[in-house]
């Protein structure tokens, strides 16, 4: 473990261990890779000296192990928080315990945050389920592709909310960006009254091609980013690269899927 490259973190058996462990849980890949880089970071600092710490500790798989058992017992004790800001915590309590400095714990807090900017856990709100171990190999064709398409939805609107960011002078953009509200935002938060009056703003831009009145749409789209993940942009070519991954995925589970059904299943197919 002590020779694995930062950038091969998700090419070791460590990760792969994690991965294990953290079987049945949403977005449960991208936590084991935060943890692994995490757990490689804070060793490289350690090693330069750019952290100390406490007499006599030396840093191990113990401490990760530590984090990953407070994280798993978090997990079944919350429904209210997300997995990630409990990882979060469950990291630095574990690794933060070991520093001999208060001040290093800043150093710690930055490297995670840095990490978690990285990742596509905080941009998303759905992310592939790893399986469960323990039970099936793997998740069922049905599963499997509702799990993509989840996600492919994601990725959408968020390539849409980047879009709309980008050209606000456009005006096929003050076209798409009440059609974007209504048909596929207010479907997937019917309760989310403020969306209704961010469609009202655009509805007004549009008619009456007014830049400064789009720009006002986007503010108020802003506002709602704070607690809904649509919002966050991303780079353009980023999401490219994770958009043609998903369909190429989800291509290969649907033909797996229908391969496993007989005409006598119709409806399902």
């Amino acid at each position: 473990m002590d020779d694995v490259q930062l950038e091969h973190a998700g090419e070791c058996d460590l990760f792969s261990l994690l991965c294990h462990r953290l079987g049945g849980i949403s977005g449960g890949k991208e936590l084991a890779l935060i943890a692994v880089r995490f757990h490689l970071s804070v060793k490289n600092l350690a090693s330069r000296n750019e952290i100390t710490l406490m007499a006599d500790f030396e840093l191990s798989y113990r401490a990760l192990d530590h984090a990953i058992h407070v994280f798993l017992f978090l997990l079944v004790q919350n429904t209210t928080s997300n997995a990630a800001s409990m990882m979060t915590w469950a990291l630095l309590r574990s690794y933060g315990s070991s520093l001999s400095k208060p001040s290093d714990y800043a150093k710690l807090c930055e490297l995670l945050e840095y990490q978690l900017s990285e990742s596509d856990i905080v941009g998303l709100a759905s992310y592939h389920k790893l399986p469960l171990q323990d039970k099936d190999a793997g998740l069922s064709g049905e599963s499997q592709v509702r799990e993509d398409m989840c996600l492919l939805e994601e990725l959408l609107s968020q390539a849409i909310s980047t879009a709309l960011y980008e050209d606000v002078s456009d005006t096929k953009a003050m076209l798409v960006a009440p059609l974007f509200i209504s048909s596929i935002l207010c479907l997937k938060y019917p309760k989310e009254t403020a969306l209704s009056a961010v469609e009202d703003t655009f509805r007004r831009a549009s008619s009456s091609q007014s830049s400064n009145i789009f720009e006002e749409g986007l503010t108020q789209l802003k506002e709602l980013a704070k607690e809904l993940s649509w919002a966050r942009l991303c780079p353009s070519q980023k999401l490219q690269n994770k958009i043609r991954h998903v369909c190429q995925t989800l291509s290969q589970n649907l033909v797996a899927m229908v391969k496993k059904t007989s005409f006598e299943d119709f409806e399902t197919r």
